[in-house]
């Protein structure tokens, strides 16, 4: 038996997708989450994550539907279904049952993109240097990727940057404030 918390939030995947009106198609995620609340979720997955690797431990799943974020919006790892030990020799076998470009319906057609070094586009509230961070993740040479270790320190320094960022906002409007009176 496997004993887990009862994370009442749900999935990071139905959060992500859940509207207003209760359909369940993407919706646009940067009016539901902050980018501070994206930022804070993907850093604590990332801490799941370098936790796990730390332990030579392979996830095999991450994706949105194994990411449980509870009633005070914190994110934790789950589903360990598909998860193991790397061996002393480091090989694995990585499985996957959903398709990781939904928007390239023929297979064929994603083999002759991915050829050619299609990645996702940037989305629109993402920032530039973030969007680097996730094309590094996406590199074909696993050796290239990041560590968690380092995906960690590079979210950790996006969340200062965000915090520093609206501190000086808030600055500008006070004094905005101010000189207006």
């Amino acid at each position: 038996f496997v004993v887990t918390e009862l994370v009442r939030g749900g999935n990071l995947e139905s959060l992500l997708k859940s509207k207003d009106d209760g359909s369940n198609e993407y919706a646009n995620i940067c009016c539901k989450l902050s980018d501070r609340q994206l930022l804070n979720i993907a850093l604590q997955v990332a801490l799941g994550m370098q936790h796990l690797e730390e332990r030579k431990c392979i996830h095999r799943d991450l994706a949105a539907r194994n990411v449980f974020i509870d009633s005070n919006k914190v994110a934790k790892v789950g589903d360990f279904g598909l998860a193991r030990n790397i061996s002393d020799d480091g090989l694995y076998i990585k499985t996957s049952c959903v398709r990781p470009y939904p928007s390239i319906k023929s297979p064929l057609s994603l083999v002759s993109r991915l050829s050619t070094g299609y990645q996702m586009p940037r989305p629109h509230q993402c920032s530039e240097e973030l969007y680097t961070l996730m094309s590094s993740c996406w590199n074909e040479n696993p050796l290239m990727r990041p560590s968690f270790n380092d995906i960690v320190h590079q979210l950790e320094y996006f969340s200062r940057e965000v915090k520093r960022t609206y501190i000086i906002i808030m600055e500008d409007e006070i004094t905005s404030r101010v000189d207006l009176k």
